[in-house]
């Protein structure tokens, strides 16, 4: 008996193991050496602000809402990235081919620290490969927007 309640233990310890390797291989974290505290702060902004439509796996949904994953529109060109962020987004795009018409909210209340972080996630996971991102950064795209 005491065998078997050892049996038992282990393989449920072996089961929670697994599960949490599958879960943790489906959000890729960065693609290369970067700050990772604006990272993970990135990560935390992405899931109460963004998750919802462009999904934890940054896959989007369907026509609906764009990939942020491996997104050709995202990595062209990063300045026009922090402005969407920032100001919304009420027009057609294209990303990987596909158009998407779908308004995005703008996000008035982040502030440009936030933005950076954010910035630094979503450019550091999913495949893609944007490196750090600073308030500088930021700053300068909001600026030229004007």
């Amino acid at each position: 008996m005491k065998s078997v309640t050892i049996i038992i233990i282990v393989l449920v310890l072996f089961g929670s193991f697994a599960c949490t390797e599958s879960s943790n291989k489906s959000q890729e974290g960065p693609s290369e050496v970067i700050n990772m505290e604006p990272y993970w702060r990135g990560q935390r902004l992405y899931r109460a602000h963004c998750q919802n439509c462009h999904q934890e796996s940054g896959e989007g949904v369907g026509r609906i809402y764009p990939p942020l994953a491996k997104s050709d529109y995202l990595l062209a060109n990063q300045s026009r990235a922090i402005r969407v962020i920032k100001n919304g987004l009420n027009e057609t795009i294209t990303v990987n081919g596909e158009e998407f018409n779908n308004a995005m909210p703008n996000n008035v209340k982040f502030v440009d620290d936030d933005i950076a972080a954010l910035m630094t996630y979503i450019g550091n996971t999913w495949g893609n490969n944007m490196g750090n991102v600073s308030q500088s950064d930021v700053r300068k795209a909001l600026d030229h927007s004007k």
